[in-house]
């Protein structure tokens, strides 16, 4: 009986050994050796779509430099905005972080700015979390037609709008420097003969009109002699989009102006 109780008990132990043994079959690992996992190494940079770099899509954060034509600054929303022309794209640049410098440029004048992409939150119900181009830095490297103009036409230009219309002198204002703006760009041969006459005075009508389902502001640009005056352009301004059009009254249709 002792026999089999030792023959059980050793054939035990070897079992249990045999569990625990190590399997040399298999290669080691050394722990220390194995590199640990590059989580953010393998995510990918977000990029976003530009206006100023059309086809190709920018990084947060990096500064671009780029040559545009000034065209107008808005200080009535939520964020200061500065509006820029690239080629025939209109977009505008947060520039809150530059709202104490003074940027009174004139509408076409060639400007080199400093951009980047920025997150901004648009407010509503729940603020939303959105990207925008941010103004880093402007200088102006030209004078616009505008400056030309203001030289040579040194007295007021004259507007009358209806006695019940109620516009801010801020609003007023705006459509004074864009009327200049046209006068000085325009390629109209009524506006050039006007221009060459040094006793005409430049005149325009203020009222609005709903077109095709947009609303505008229609300016009624003609030249004072006087006893009398005649519209020279019409021009529209959407007020919406701020998008400027001369009306071609020979194709009734409007023509953007940029």
């Amino acid at each position: 009986m002792k026999q089999w109780l030792l023959f059980f008990g050793v054939l035990i132990f070897c079992s249990c050994k045999d569990v625990r043994h190590k399997d040399t079959s298999k290669p080691s690992v050394d722990s220390s050796s194995v590199a640990p996992l590059q989580i953010w190494d393998t995510i990918p940079e977000v990029l976003y779509k530009s206006e100023l770099s059309p086809g190709n899509k920018v990084p947060i954060g990096k500064v671009f430099t780029d040559t545009v034509t000034f065209a107008e600054r808005d200080d009535n929303g939520d964020y200061f905005l500065f509006y820029v022309r690239k080629k025939k794209r209109l977009v505008s640049l947060v520039y809150d972080d530059l709202a104490e410098r003074k940027l009174d440029f004139l509408r076409g004048d060639t400007l080199a700015i400093q951009w980047k992409m920025d997150s901004i939150w648009i407010a509503g119900d729940g603020d939303r979390l959105d990207f925008k181009e941010r103004l880093v830095g402007v200088k102006k490297i030209k004078d616009s037609k505008v400056a030309t103009f203001r030289k040579n036409y040194t007295q007021p230009i004259k507007y009358w709008h209806e006695k019940d219309a109620s516009y801010t002198d801020e609003f007023k204002s705006y459509l004074y420097l864009l009327v200049e703006y046209y006068i000085a760009y325009s390629q109209r041969p009524l506006v050039l003969m006007h221009l060459d006459m040094p006793e005409t005075e430049f005149v325009y009508s203020i009222e609005e009109r709903d077109e095709k389902g947009r609303h505008y502001i229609v300016l009624g640009l003609s030249n004072d002699q006087g006893t009398h005056s005649n519209i020279i352009q019409w021009l529209y301004v959407d007020s919406e989009t701020h998008a400027l059009y001369e009306y071609d009254l020979a194709n009734d249709q409007l023509i953007p102006f940029s």
